[in-house]
């Protein structure tokens, strides 16, 4: 066909360097493939898909070719290709045009429609080469490995495909066909598909003719295997029944006895011996006869009815093959295998039935004997008894493995004299036993035994037998042989002799120990009772049952009621009751006892009771001891009780001593505070310093020495509030850059920064460690430096543990003092000219505090080049700062004497009793241009406030009485129905360590005499 104008736009794939590089559109639909699925392919990869080796038909002057190429699906396009050369790029293009009507689904219909239905192979093939263009799956099954699968077959040729084309008979068919151009036929090929048997087919090979030539092979192939096996098996059957007449008359020759002949209509033509056996001979006739009187059961005797078994083949001319079954009549009963086979005339049709009956009841019954014998045997050998025989001579005929334990050495003489050399025998009085006596000789004599006991000796070992024998008589009545059945009890005999023995030592022991104990049987009889037993009762010769325990003798409980017989005991025990660990006071005629009673029923395995067991344990003298222990407790609990009346004069102690001591410090501080600010000489500011120092140093050691009093008193007790903790610790870290600059010493200061958040916990007490810890660095340390580090353990969500680390260039601490650091008043020296002051209490007190604060205090240090401390301890988190926290961490305020305005005019209440606190305060209020009214009470305050506008109250918490703990009460209630007026606490009682009962009674904020100036300025900044 010429190319068009057009060709260009047909289906077309550029090929370079024999590499697809390019597909269209036209030829992905003409193809079914994806352009994915053909781009990058080799030119032998792309002739693999298209089952086309379309370049290689090229000439070198062709410019176009008629050819097939296979879709996805593996359909056939005869397409016309042309091939372009792009000289300048070095592609080849190639343009596929498909022939108009070259489809083959729209030729031939009919033959489509064949290959759909699939009941007949139908295979196409092109001419002249014979290329498979398409086929069903019924004709490709034909086809060999592998090419009996679609892909492997279609565009390939007949010979490369078709085993059986290489056969003659359809090679010449195929060339008659081809030559001819006529249809040929081949009927009956047989053909061995894959292994799995002979197949037949018959194969039409039809010409297809266009434009005058040959242009397809159609192949129609029909199974005919049925058809062909049918005829052969005829064929068979015929040469079958020959061959059987032939011999049936040679067995008819041989075996006369076993078979017996019916006809079809079941006639008995020959009988076999066993059916004569079974029945009479002129009874017997035909099978019907047979079917009336015998009996058939299978091997295992169960009856099984004529018409299901076998017999009934007979009539219905089927064959029986070696079916054993036992048959019989009222009187006789035989075990056979039955065969049998059914002759056919010539035309098929069932004409007689030759059944073979082989009487196997002697063999039957002999394996049963053999199998009974072999039963036995093993039953003999395998019993734990053992079993011997005798004959007269003394030879031992039967012989089992647990008789050869009564034997010396078996396998060395088979004679019984000769294996009773060695061995002495004795009765179960330990009398030897003479040889004539022996059971086996006894036996002999014709003396049945029964049990009889002897005892075995022989290579220093004692074995004991029971033994059983009987004589055994022949057929006239003599005795031939001795049966002896041995039983091994030797296990038993020594477990029966330590049974005894411990028997004896349980009744030593009973009988010994130092509990009384009785026994009664089920009908209250005393069977047992030991020493101790019959000790306790004093009459014990008149207990003969358990209602004899109260004869001359009384029995009470610990509250004196007296107990009846009835709730003794035994009497308990005896109605199914338990009793454990009762007291008992039992009153004699010559002394009082205190007994501990325990008693239980005893059951026997059914859960019948059969006896009771009581326990009587004298505990008179423990009782007597438990009266003086109890004594001694009462004594112990109105020490106790003194005690704590002790320990509560101490805590008031305390407290007074702690009032009478700060209140003065707090006089002397605020005025040297005052004294601060006003104009002042150099010499006076130096001797104010002065003042200030050891005022500070006798505070530290008074509060030292009432903190551990208060410690080892156990009245000291944690205040927690919230506060930040890296404001306590920058304030401390200021306090010690003064100290250690003043030194000379460089200062470090460390805060990890996931350390920073808002803790609860005893504000208060953590300084207190922490200036401790720090001081100590400062006072020993003369050269370097002092490293403050404060890092963050770790944290859950609720506590965050804290580490503090104090570390120090000083003297360090001699290995003599470091078990001794922690200890009250310990210092390294303690000579009255040591270098370094103190009283010892500062690490002691810290230890103590930081352990009530579930922390702790460790260190390392070398003497010569320093120490360091580590204290950790974990808060608890809190997520917001209290107003008076917040304000005072964060707004100080500044030193100097400037009036704040915001303050002019502000009215502060002080309830004060001590008139020099009084006059500190008023100059420390009046300072910041406040107005200051005084009140020597509660009382006289309340009246104050029911006249004059107070903007902040200052109370003095002296209070020793309930009373003035009303009066704050009723304050606070004044101050809820008037204006918000906060009340700020102020004392030198511990009752400040507290705050939580304070803040009950309406206290807003508390301090601690001495105070400072600036911590009062600060509160103002907050309230005010």
């Amino acid at each position: 066909m010429p190319l068009n104008s057009k060709r260009n736009q047909e289906a077309s794939i550029t090929i370079s360097n024999k590499i697809v590089i390019k597909v269209s559109e036209e030829f992905v639909d003409l193809t079914g493939y994806y352009k994915e699925e053909l781009l990058g392919k080799s030119y032998k990869e792309l002739s693999k898909i298209l089952k086309s080796d379309f370049c290689d038909e090229f000439g070198s002057v062709s410019d176009e070719i008629d050819i097939y190429i296979f879709t996805k699906s593996l359909e056939p396009r005869e397409v016309i290709i042309s091939k372009k050369i792009d000289h300048e790029k070095m592609n080849i293009l190639y343009f596929f045009y498909e022939k108009e009507n070259s489809r083959i689904e729209n030729k031939f219909l009919y033959a489509e429609q064949l290959c759909l239905d699939n009941r007949y192979g139908i295979g196409i093939y092109s001419a002249p080469d014979l290329t498979l263009l398409k086929a069903n799956e019924k004709y490709i099954y034909y086809m060999d490995e592998p090419f009996n699968r679609k892909e492997n077959c279609i565009g390939k040729s007949i010979e490369e495909i078709a085993k059986d084309f290489k056969e003659d008979k359809i090679r010449e068919k195929w060339i008659s066909v081809i030559k001819t151009g006529k249809t040929g036929y081949v009927k009956d090929f047989m053909s061995d598909r894959h292994g799995t048997g002979a197949t037949y087919f018959d194969s039409a090979i039809v010409p297809i003719y266009e434009d005058g030539k040959v242009k397809y092979y159609i192949e129609n192939r029909i199974d005919v295997t049925d058809r062909i096996r049918n005829k052969m098996v005829i064929k068979a059957q015929a040469a079958e029944i020959e061959r059987r007449d032939k011999k049936i008359e040679a067995i008819m020759d041989l075996a006369d006895e076993q078979i017996s002949i019916f006809d079809k209509s079941g006639r008995l033509i020959k009988i076999s011996k066993v059916i004569l056996e079974l029945f009479q001979a002129n009874k017997i006739s035909n099978i019907n006869d047979i079917k009336d009187e015998i009996i058939i059961f299978d091997v295992n005797k169960n009856k099984i009815e004529f018409e299901e078994s076998k017999f009934s083949y007979i009539e219905k001319g089927k064959e029986i093959n070696n079916y054993r079954v036992i048959i019989g009549t009222r009187n006789l009963e035989k075990h056979v295998v039955i065969s049998g086979k059914p002759i056919f005339d010539r035309k098929g049709n069932f004409e007689r039935y030759v059944l073979i009956i082989d009487d196997i009841t002697e063999k039957v019954q002999a394996k049963i004997i053999e199998e009974q014998k072999n039963k036995l045997e093993a039953i003999i050998r395998n019993m734990s008894e053992g079993l011997f025989t005798i004959d007269k001579e003394g030879n031992i005929n039967i012989l089992n493995s647990s008789a050869k334990d009564f034997f010396y050495n078996i396998d060395l003489a088979n004679k019984i004299s000769e294996n009773f050399l060695k061995v002495k025998f004795y009765d179960s009085n330990d009398n030897i036993i003479k040889p004539e006596n022996l059971p086996s000789y006894r036996v002999l004599k014709g003396e049945k035994i029964n049990e009889y006991r002897m005892t075995l000796k022989r290579k220093g070992l004692e074995y004991h037998f029971n033994v059983s024998g009987s004589p055994l008589y022949d057929e006239d009545g003599d005795i031939v042989k001795a049966l002896l059945c041995t039983r091994n009890v030797t296990e038993q005999v020594n477990s029966n002799t330590i049974i005894k023995m411990q028997k004896k030592q349980l009744e030593a022991v009973i009988e010994n120990i130092s509990d009384a104990i009785y026994i009664a049987d089920k009908e209250g009889k005393i069977i047992l009772m030991n020493a101790e037993g019959r000790g306790l009762l004093s009459d014990y010769y008149a207990v003969k049952n358990a209602d004899d325990f109260n004869i001359t003798k009384q029995a009470f409980d610990t509250s004196g009621n007296e107990i009846h017989v009835e709730n003794l005991s035994l009497k308990c025990a005896l109605r199914g009751e338990k009793i454990k660990n009762r007291t008992i006071i039992i009153k004699r005629s010559d002394k009082e006892l205190t007994i501990r009673v325990n008693s239980t029923p005893i059951y026997d395995t059914s859960g019948n009771l059969i006896m009771a067991l009581a326990c009587y344990h004298d505990i008179t003298d423990l009782a007597e001891k438990e009266k003086i222990i109890v004594e001694k407790y009462r004594q112990l609990e109105v020490l106790k009780e003194e005690a704590e009346i002790a320990n509560k004069i101490k805590s008031l102690f305390l407290d007074n001593m702690s009032h009478e001591i700060r209140t003065p410090m707090n006089g002397i501080f605020g005025t040297i505070q005052l004294l601060e600010k006003t104009p002042m000489s150099e010499e006076q500011s130096k001797y104010i310093t002065l003042l200030k120092n050891s005022g500070n140093k006798l505070l530290t050691i008074i509060n030292n020495i009432l903190d551990i009093s208060k410690i080892e008193a156990g009245i000291h007790k944690l205040n927690d509030g919230k506060f930040a903790l890296k404001k306590i610790t920058d304030d401390i870290y200021t306090n010690l850059l003064e100290s250690g600059n003043s030194k000379g010493l460089e200062i470090r200061y460390y805060f990890d920064p996931n350390a920073e958040f808002i803790a609860i916990g005893d504000e208060l007490k953590l300084k207190q460690i922490l200036d401790n810890l720090i001081s100590n660095a400062v006072k020993f340390t003369e050269k370097g430096y002092i490293s403050f580090r404060v890092t963050k353990v770790s944290s859950d969500n609720d506590y965050v543990k804290i580490k503090f680390t104090i570390a120090d260039t000083g003297i360090g601490i001699d290995e003599r003092f470091k078990s001794k650091i922690f200890g009250i008043f310990s210092q390294g020296d303690i000579s009255v000219n040591k270098k370094y002051t103190g009283t010892g209490l500062g690490l002691s007190i810290s230890k103590q505090l930081a352990m009530m604060m579930n922390g702790n205090i460790s260190f390392e240090s070398t003497l010569g080049e320093g120490s360091t401390f580590t204290f950790t301890c974990s808060f608890k988190k809190s997520d917001y700062y209290e107003k008076n926290i917040e304000v005072m961490n964060d707004n100080k305020i500044s030193e100097d004497d400037n009036i704040n305005n915001l303050w002019m005019n502000k009215v502060i209440l002080c309830i004060e009793t001590n008139s020099i606190d009084k006059e500190v305060m008023e100059s420390i209020v009046e300072r910041k241009g406040c107005k200051y009214i005084h009140a020597h009470n509660i009382s006289e305050a309340l009246k104050i406030l029911n006249c004059n506008y107070v903007d902040l109250i200052l109370l003095d918490m002296k209070l020793n009485k309930l009373e003035d703990f009303e009066k704050i009460k009723e304050m606070r209630i004044s101050r809820v129905k008037g204006k918000n007026i906060p009340i700020i606490g102020m004392s030198s009682y511990t009752i400040m360590e507290n705050r939580e009962i304070l803040m009950n009674l309406g206290i807003d904020h508390c301090i601690s005499k001495p105070f400072n100036v600036e911590e009062i300025y600060n509160i103002f900044e907050i309230y005010l």
